[in-house]
């Protein structure tokens, strides 16, 4: 309230609870449920820093990790005391809060020039003999602020701008902040708890006049989850040490926040979470990460079978997938979600996806009632002969799924967490032993563990000495543009597909599959047979030069499994462990049914154990 595009009440006649902390608590917290978020990370600087603490101590379910800026942590306290008093005993400091409350600012500073003035001033803004326009000890002084050259801190149109949104309701509403010490303490009285139970970064100013070092002494006490940073700068750290500062929050975000897996290991766990065992992830990589050993973004993904009807077990998994992105999709088209909440599956794409070849094989010899999965998908239909591009043997179009593969991996932690899922980066130890690695997580999930689920992918070939693990290297490129709709064609040594990222504007052509290739790097002459092909596949994409315009290229690991995927339970050591690794480019169509297993898995060891028990 009082702030950028905000309603600035006047006070009196309105009250000043308006601007207490509280207030502006629940306003952050309602703006969260309207853009659909249940659970935020919060940050925050001076004033912003101060209110992410009372946003957690108001709504302690809603905050699940929080950093702050230059702004200690003070403990609500039971015994009121004037800002008068505190400025004479503790907090000198404190004194210009005293001027700004006072209400000489907001009359001597109204015009929109007085207003970027003042705020050049506070922005350290020095005149031609030194002078400053703000001193915590004094305040602002007025009689400077005329004089004073540009800030360094920020450009002209930064300073225009906070000018203009200042100038929108006068500095009233802005000031209000000053006045609301007495209300803020009363209400705060029926807070239940003042300790903060949440990982909490706090990164220190050393320089910093108006909150000095001293003053966050003792932080830990009431916050037993601190980490502690500090960076050369005085209180605009924000500016003056930006590459820092961003740099330790980034630090502090993937060391405590984040945590993640494949589609495989976030499926497996979303399964566990919402059938209500409590679940935690443990995982060096996460959505968002990219590293050639983490091969879920690399993927084109769309539904598109690779099991062969004898592998009934596979051949149900995808089933399982097929159905259940069916009713994802269904859902979404009924409900209203936010689209940062969306899973990333479109059906349709304008036309159905088509799937060539251009040699006979085992699984199209009788036409479309060959096909294990025909009575699987939906408006399968093969395409006739008149209608295949030269050179194509046999084709057919069905209704598939499309996946905007970065968008479905956020969707399914961003589930899993709002389910109550717990989420820890940690790069588990796999040089001493499975054992040792299960040591590691059980420490890292900080609580008893009933089973562990190894999604390990091809990190299973090193910890538990699973030599039938080997990979398989895919080259792909991303492009500019969404295919009307995914096209693969199988050729002699060859597969070649073009698969839209729904909401993108991107698509992933690709691509390669060679077995027990370790080499990492992206190769140009595969590069261009990649793009040669797109351009017949998915003509809709080439620009006006003729060309595919290239986002970027990469390589990514398949995890490969001699005799298929292991998804089994066994006990060592007493430790319940579930393996599902080695789905190799089946991953996504995959996820579901292999995670329905494992759940199945868990719950039918749980009742033996049970049945044990008993007896």
């Amino acid at each position: 309230m009082g702030f950028g595009g905000t309603d600035a009440p006047q006070v009196p006649p309105e009250s000043i609870s308006l601007y207490g902390y509280k207030r502006v608590a629940g306003d952050i917290k309602e703006l969260a449920n309207q853009l659909g978020a249940s659970r935020i990370i919060l940050g925050g600087h001076d004033w912003g820093g101060a209110i992410v603490y009372r946003v957690a101590l108001w709504y302690p379910d809603f905050v699940t990790h929080l950093f702050s800026v230059c702004t200690p942590y003070w403990v609500p306290s039971k015994d009121y005391k004037p800002l008068e008093e505190l400025v004479k005993t503790r907090l000198p400091n404190f004194k210009y809060q005293l001027q700004l409350a006072s209400g000489e600012i907001e009359k001597a500073i109204s015009s929109r020039e007085q207003i970027k003035q003042f705020l050049n001033g506070l922005y350290g803004g020095r005149g031609p003999n030194g002078e400053v326009g703000f001193i915590p000890e004094q305040g602002v002084l007025l009689q400077n602020l005329p004089k004073l050259k540009p800030t360094r801190l920020l450009g002209e149109k930064e300073l225009d701008y906070y000018a203009d949104q200042y100038a929108r309701n006068g500095l009233h509403g802005t000031l209000n902040w000053y006045r609301n010490r007495e209300v803020n303490f009363e209400e705060e009285l029926s807070l239940e708890k003042t300790t903060i139970d949440i990982p909490v970064l706090f990164i220190q100013a050393t320089r910093d006049g108006a909150l000095p070092p001293f003053m966050s002494v003792n932080m830990d006490k009431s916050l037993p989850h601190l980490t502690r940073k500090e960076v050369d700068a005085n209180h605009w750290a924000l500016w003056e040490a930006p590459e820092k500062v961003n740099g330790i929050i980034k630090e502090w975000l993937e060391g405590v926040v984040f945590g993640g897996k494949s589609v495989i290991g976030l499926q497996t766990a979303l399964f566990l979470q919402e059938a209500g065992y409590k679940t935690t992830i443990v995982a060096k990589h996460l959505p968002g990460d990219l590293d050639v050993d983490y091969a879920s973004p690399w993927a084109g993904a769309h539904w598109r079978t690779h099991a062969a009807a004898h592998e009934k077990e596979l051949c149900q998994w995808d089933a399982e997938t097929y159905e259940y992105w069916k009713e994802v999709v269904a859902k979404e088209k009924t409900g209203n979600k936010p689209v940062d909440k969306l899973a990333g599956l479109k059906v349709g794409l304008g036309l159905p996806p088509k799937s060539e070849r251009e040699e006979p094989t085992d699984e199209i010899a009788q036409g479309a009632t060959s096909l294990w999965w025909r009575d699987v998908v939906l408006d399968l239909a093969v395409i006739p002969r008149s209608e295949l591009p030269e050179g194509v043997h046999y084709g057919v179009v069905f209704t598939s799924f499309c996946v905007n593969v970065p968008k479905y991996l956020q969707y399914l932690l961003n589930t899993f967490t709002a389910a109550g899922g717990k989420v820890i980066r940690q790069d588990l130890p796999t040089d001493k032993g499975f054992g040792a690695a299960l040591t590691a997580a059980e420490v890292a999930a900080g609580d008893r563990v009933h089973a562990f689920i190894n999604a390990t992918g091809l990190g299973a070939r090193k910890l538990l000495g699973d030599e039938k693990m080997f990979p398989t290297r895919g080259q792909t490129v991303l492009v500019r543009g969404e295919a009307s709709g995914a096209m693969t064609r199988v050729g002699k040594g060859y597969v070649a597909y073009c698969i839209p990222r729904p909401g993108s504007g991107t698509t992933i052509v690709g691509g390669t599959k060679q077995a027990g290739d370790w080499n990492g790097t992206v190769d140009k002459e595969t590069t261009r047979t990649i793009l040669s092909r797109a351009k017949v596949l998915s003509p809709e994409l080439v620009n006006e030069r003729g060309e595919l315009e290239v986002v970027s290229e990469q390589v990514g690991f398949r995890p490969s499994r001699e005799g298929g995927p292991r998804v089994e339970l066994e006990v060592v050591d007493g430790k319940t462990i579930i393996h599902s690794y080695g789905h190799s480019g089946a991953g996504y169509q995959n996820s579901v049914g292999s995670a329905g297993k494992v759940l199945r898995l868990f719950e039918e060891h749980q009742r033996r154990l049970d049945r044990s028990a008993k007896l």
